[in-house]
């Protein structure tokens, strides 16, 4: 083992980061990242309750046809 290896190892065991896998991003992207992930989470959340109020509506106008079927007869 080179000198260099053991100072590099003596310094992240120092800064308590020895064994820590790094992702290979930047603390940049990971806020990106975590951005991202949390607005497609909101727009995911958003696309459920408009398929709901949608769902929602076609029962309301079935039921208001059957309504009017009914009156007319």
């Amino acid at each position: 083992m080179y000198l260099s290896q053991l100072t590099e190892l003596r310094r992240a065991r120092d800064a308590g980061t020895l064994g820590v896998r790094k992702s290979g991003r930047s603390a940049a992207e990971n806020r990106e990242i975590e951005k991202l992930v949390t607005k497609n989470q909101r727009l995911e959340d958003e696309l459920e309750r408009t398929r709901l109020a949608l769902d929602i509506v076609g029962k309301a106008d079935a039921l208001l046809e059957r309504f009017s079927k009914r009156v007319d007869n």
